[in-house]
């Protein structure tokens, strides 16, 4: 029997905090949990509880189940309320870390019977959108992130941390400048441990912060230094794929955190359930994504894309839009790169017929040559499942390392560079003691070596053998 694994989820700045609320529903929900009720509320349907519970119990043993819960939550139950078989109160493993106060407090007043208000931290002083304030800022944090890991270890929240997963936009203050305090904490305290991030990369049409382009330079760098490997969340083509296949005008940020929040939640499940490719080996995703540390970027889709064709897709369908490279939550143009490598994970009323579709597909896929395998597959069996209550068949997500991911780079490089060539804004940062110029510079410059090291490997041959006669 295996030892129990966890993992640790780090929500920074307004999006990692937005993005959240429906990721941990979605974690109540899917594994069968009742929510915690305030005092005075109706309490849950237990006997949809129930009904999820037999619906993993199909599959899995108990212990399984319990195990998949175990890497989201933890339990405050001491020996004598589990001598009294007491019911557990499971309570995620979070913790929110923000320069604005009003988002966070808000969060926690709609959510304070699910988690402790000491999973929040947060300054009132706020960012003003510059990751050169936050940075400052950050390091005065630092000390109380260290305080609440330390708290976590001490109430037995975190045993045997499997992974570290991070949540943030890049465009934003908090998002790009808190980083690297964050790391620095994270690494000191768990040095062997991965990490993994999913970094909203801005999008034009909903901007509203000028300086959104040093704000995403600073955080790149940062997530290219630190991070294990990096899931790209392109906001401009999560815009348009939303108002494709759901006819919405207009897109909010709610729309758009919806469809983020699924994908993050179902690519955890995938290290969480048992049967998964990755199950209880956060490392697999690494080993398998990430041939350099520089090639750590990845792209990522989710099918079906849209809520009402839960219960219409045949397995077909679900492996033409997973392999449909429009599908993917990225704006670039995969006709110019090349797949290092790909993991499809699928869950629901499916088998091993997914993987002949699968084959074919990669066929039309440009790999590297020099990769040996390319594609793995995970299929995670469910008879049945639901999300957002609606009627979940089966279910489809793909994580891509392809040099095609650049696009975002370059696009977010170009407006870097008309700025900073122009010094524009510039004078702003000189407040916070920092030499924002050269930093900048610096992370620049590696942003760009990355791309140049992804064009070398799409470039590179393998050796033929000379066979003698």
């Amino acid at each position: 029997m295996t030892e129990a694994k966890d993992l640790l989820l780090v929500w920074i700045g307004q999006a990692g905090v937005n993005i959240a609320e429906r990721f941990w529903a979605y974690a109540y929900e899917t594994l069968g949990i009742p929510v915690p009720i305030k005092t005075g509320d109706i309490p849950a349907d237990i006997d949809k509880m129930l009904d999820k519970k037999l619906e993993m119990t199909e599959f899995y043993t108990e212990y399984e189940i319990e195990e998949a819960r175990r890497m989201f939550f933890y339990n405050l139950l001491d020996d004598k309320d589990r001598a009294s078989n007491k019911q557990k109160k499971y309570i995620p493993r979070s913790i929110f870390i923000d320069l604005e106060a009003q988002p966070v407090r808000s969060f926690h007043e709609r959510n304070s019977h699910i988690f402790p208000k000491d999973d929040f931290i947060y300054n009132t002083f706020g960012s003003h959108s510059m990751w050169a304030r936050a940075k400052r800022i950050g390091t005065n944090l630092k000390p109380y992130i260290l305080d609440r890991i330390q708290s976590l270890i001490q109430m037995r929240a975190i045993q045997n941390l499997e992974g570290i997963i991070i949540i943030h936009a890049t465009g934003g203050g908090a998002g790009s400048g808190l980083l690297d305090s964050v790391f620095e904490v994270l690494q000191d305290k768990f040095p062997k441990v991965p990490t993994l991030t999913f970094s909203i990369f801005p999008s034009r049409k909903l901007s509203g912060n000028v300086i959104e382009a040093y704000n995403t330079i600073y955080a790149a760098n940062s997530l290219l230094a630190n991070a294990s490997a990096t899931v790209l969340l392109d906001n401009d083509k999560i815009i348009n794929l939303v108002k494709e296949k759901y006819q919405i005008e207009s897109p909010t940020y709610e729309d758009i955190n919806m469809i983020i929040s699924r994908l993050i939640f179902s690519v955890i499940m995938q290290i969480a359930m048992p049967g998964a490719i990755i199950r209880a080996d956060f490392n697999k995703l690494f080993t398998n994504l990430v041939p350099y540390k520089y090639m750590k970027f990845l792209l990522a889709g989710i099918a079906p894309f849209k809520f009402d064709e839960f219960s219409q897709n045949s397995t077909e369908d679900l492996v033409k839009e997973l392999t449909d490279e429009q599908n993917y939550m990225a704006d670039v143009n995969f006709g110019t790169g090349k797949y290092v490598s790909t993991m499809y994970f699928f869950m629901g009323k499916l088998g091993p017929e997914v993987k002949t579709p699968l084959r074919i597909a990669k066929e039309n896929m440009d790999f590297m040559p020099w990769i040996p395998t390319g594609m793995f597959i995970g299929i995670t069996p469910r008879e049945k499942m639901t999300l957002d209550g609606m009627p979940l068949l089966r279910q489809g997500i793909v994580l891509a390392n392809n040099s095609a991911m650049r696009f975002i780079f370059q696009r977010t490089m170009a407006q870097f560079q008309v700025m900073f060539n122009k010094g524009a804004f510039m004078h702003h940062f000189k407040k916070e003691n920092i030499d924002a110029e050269k930093e900048l510079k610096q992370a620049a410059a590696n942003i760009t070596r990355m791309m140049k090291f992804y064009e070398i490997a799409e470039k590179s041959t393998t050796k033929k053998r000379t066979v003698k006669s």
